[in-house]
């Protein structure tokens, strides 16, 4: 199921959520819009959601859930990855494993937040670190092709 959160169109930045728990993806979901009134939230629930949302539009950051069918083993950190490189990609794991936060790194994964606590308060900073690093990175790479 898909579902139009805020409309991207009112905000400076578009966030898609990709999640099969319904109370996680909404407790995510609030804290991102409480937090940062300037990211629109899409939810996709599913792998055929959220790839045609990815064909459809453009989002600047990506929060996956590790635990949506299909992201074990980092394939589909890697075929996010693949989609657009450059769209920071930020996994949340239940898991606080060191070689598991490697692992998705390695696939792709701009950034691992384990699900310890009140993990969803630390997304909203998480995406907003994620999203700077990926603006001064696209400033580097146009600055090198114009020298």
């Amino acid at each position: 199921m898909e579902r139009d959160i805020d409309s991207s169109q009112l905000h400076e930045r578009s966030v898609l959520l990709i999640g099969s728990n319904e109370s996680e993806v909404k407790l995510c979901r609030d804290a991102i819009l409480a937090q940062s009134p300037f990211y629109g939230v899409m939810v996709a629930q599913s792998e055929e959601n959220f790839e045609k949302l990815l064909t459809e539009k453009f989002f600047d950051l990506i929060a996956l859930d590790y635990d949506v069918p299909g992201a074990s083993n980092g394939n589909l950190v890697e075929r996010l990855h693949k989609i657009n490189p450059h769209v920071p990609i930020i996994v949340m794991t239940d898991s606080d494993s060191p070689d598991l936060a490697l692992e998705v790194l390695r696939a792709g994964a701009s950034d691992f937040l384990p699900k310890i606590g009140s993990y969803e308060k630390f997304l909203p900073r998480t995406l907003t670190t994620n999203l700077q690093r990926a603006m001064l990175l696209e400033n580097l790479r146009e600055m090198y092709q114009r020298v």
